[in-house]
């Protein structure tokens, strides 16, 4: 099924055998894929960034519209009165009004050719000691300015597209990167849930062993076979079962809270994870990862786009340093007479040549040497990103190795113990071990499985993060942006 967070991110579950849930509720027993989902579509830094993905789209929009005709349409009305001072004739006055209106075009070309057409249509009323005159005005225009230095060429005129384009791919993977981590957020919660929740499961089996031992402790003292005090032990032994018990009750409700709160969900919903107590192994390729962690990593690849953009900077920036040096040309024509007759037309051409040399550039000069160190400033984080990255893939991949390692041996330790403990069980009611040996084995079994727990989450939780430094945590989740 696809879902979009609010516009951009389209999640599809691709997993073999996922539910299909609604990204609007939570089902009961929600599996991770399902919290995922719904956390993808609630998490607040998620919407906050695909907000912002608004204005940073709009603002590619406005760098590729840079060669598209821009139109306007002005609209002029003005009136006039002039006052003599002149000994001559200090009676004379002259008032008037113009109106005109018309449509303007402005256009750059890749060239850095800059085109302006308009067309005017107006009318001029005069009045001068009682003397009206009235004329119809009609403008056609036509110029164009070719930069020969200062942004002349394509490949000046292109670089702002180019930077923008750069950017908003840099953009994309910044989104990417933040989902990833996003997910890796919600994994790790949901795995202390489930941390907890079989906690909680295992404190209860303690405390109910605990309190078989307890039981088998009366009867061995009703047949004389321990003395009355080893009660006291078996009830102390219940007791702390009982408030480790409340212990791992309290870190449940409390790593609940924290997952409903990373997925944006109600804190009073009352829905659960699904809890798997089983973990599975994973083979990684070291060179091969660091590889495709070089390639894919959100963080490496957006650095790379950001050194293009900068790199595009700097080409505009040094464009900037240049003399303005262009040619002009135009052609105009020019009707005017009553009623717009024929009483005056004139077409006028124009062609010249414009040059402005700046006495004091300082601030394109800034502009320029700031941009140098930009760009030097990029390609030195690139480096210092790509080592990062490739410390972090190995760094990750061993410490999921070990992990398992520690989760194979903490199942065979917890079974020794397990089995342990039913000996010494065993051996108790035929009063051959004494009850301080069979409340040490409980505690040690109870260890031990507190220790397995650990260990499989752990590891799942390095695959976690191992997909994240890979760069392939949205590929192993099947979501695509």
């Amino acid at each position: 099924m696809a879902i979009r967070i609010p516009v951009a991110i389209a999640i599809l579950l691709l997993a073999a055998g996922a539910g299909a849930a609604s990204a609007d509720e939570l089902p009961n027993h929600f599996t991770l894929q399902q919290a995922i989902m719904f956390g993808l579509t609630h998490n607040r830094s998620i919407l906050i960034a695909e907000n912002q993905r608004v204005a940073q789209r709009a603002q590619l929009r406005l760098a590729e519209d840079k060669f598209n005709p821009k139109p306007n349409i002005i609209a002029l009305y003005s009136a006039t009165k002039v006052f003599s001072h002149s000994r001559v004739d200090p009676d004379w006055t002259t008032t008037g009004t113009q109106a005109a209106v018309g449509p303007t075009v402005d256009m750059v070309l890749p060239t850095g050719t800059i085109v302006s057409v308009s067309a005017t249509a107006g009318r001029d009323t005069t009045t001068a000691n009682g003397i009206d005159a009235d004329s119809g005005i009609v403008d056609l225009a036509l110029t164009v300015r070719q930069p020969l230095l200062r942004d002349a060429g394509i490949d000046v005129n292109l670089a702002s597209v180019r930077q923008a384009r750069f950017q908003e791919e840099a953009n994309k993977l910044e989104l990417r990167f933040l989902v990833s981590r996003a997910i890796t957020e919600i994994i790790l919660a949901y795995r202390e849930v489930t941390r907890s929740r079989l906690a909680v499961e295992i404190a209860a089996k303690s405390l109910a062993r605990s309190r078989q031992i307890e039981s088998d402790t009366r009867k061995l003292i009703a047949a004389g076979r321990i003395a009355a005090s080893d009660i006291i032990l078996s009830q102390s032994s219940v007791y702390q079962q009982e408030i480790g018990l409340l212990g791992a009750r309290n870190d449940a409700e409390k790593a609940m809270i924290n997952l409903l709160t990373i997925i944006g969900a109600d804190l009073a919903d009352t829905a659960a994870p699904a809890v798997n107590g089983k973990a599975a192994y994973k083979q990684f390729n070291l060179p091969r990862s660091v590889a495709q962690a070089l390639d894919a990593n959100p963080q490496v690849t957006a650095q790379n786009f950001r050194i293009e953009a900068a790199r595009k900077d700097l080409e505009i920036a040094s464009n900037q340093t240049e003399w303005d040096l262009s040619l002009v040309g135009g052609v105009g024509f020019l009707r005017t007479g009553p009623e717009f007759d024929n009483r005056d037309n004139r077409t006028e051409l124009t062609g010249g040549v414009q040059l402005t040399i700046p006495l004091n550039n300082l601030a394109a000069e800034t502009r320029e040497t700031q941009a140098a160190v930009a760009l030097k400033d990029a390609q030195l984080q690139f480096a210092e990103i790509r080592v990062t990255v490739q410390q972090t893939v190995r760094n990750a991949i061993n410490d999921a190795e070990v992990k398992w390692k520690q989760y194979e041996l903490s199942q065979h330790v917890r079974q020794s113990a397990l089995g342990a403990l039913d000996a010494a069980r065993k051996r108790l009611a035929l009063g051959r071990a004494t009850n301080f040996e069979v409340q040490s084995l409980e505690d040690e079994l109870r260890a031990a499985e507190i220790a397995e727990l650990d260990a499989m989450i752990d590891y799942q939780n390095a695959l976690a993060q191992a997909d994240l430094a890979i760069g392939t945590t949205m590929n192993t989740w099947g979501i695509n942006l």
